[in-house]
């Protein structure tokens, strides 16, 4: 079974660099993801500085999409967290404003 890197790999052209920009999540600096990016020199991993957490924008819609489609429920299948999190999704596209 391929690696999530492995994935991403296999699913971006492979004619251009590419550049991830990740940030200090300790499975980001994985020995995994080390050893995957000696092995395919086209990527790299640029990190957020520490002290930028304004910079990482996925953090506020996660702290959105869990309050919309996790909190509170209980789930008894995959398919029910997926299903909340598709609803989640497409309620909070057709209600979108810019973070602040």
């Amino acid at each position: 079974m391929p690696t999530t890197c492995q994935t991403i790999n296999l699913a971006t052209s492979c004619r251009s660099d590419k550049l991830s920009v990740l940030d200090n999540l300790n499975v980001h600096r994985a020995t995994d993801v080390l050893v995957f990016s000696l092995a395919h020199p086209r990527w790299e991993f640029v990190f957020q500085p520490t002290y930028a957490a304004s910079l990482n924008l996925i953090e506020p819609w996660w702290k959105v999409l869990r309050s919309l489609a996790l909190k509170g429920r209980r789930f008894e299948t995959w398919d029910q967290v997926c299903q909340a999190m598709e609803a989640a999704t497409a309620y909070g596209n057709a209600h979108r404003h810019p973070f602040s």
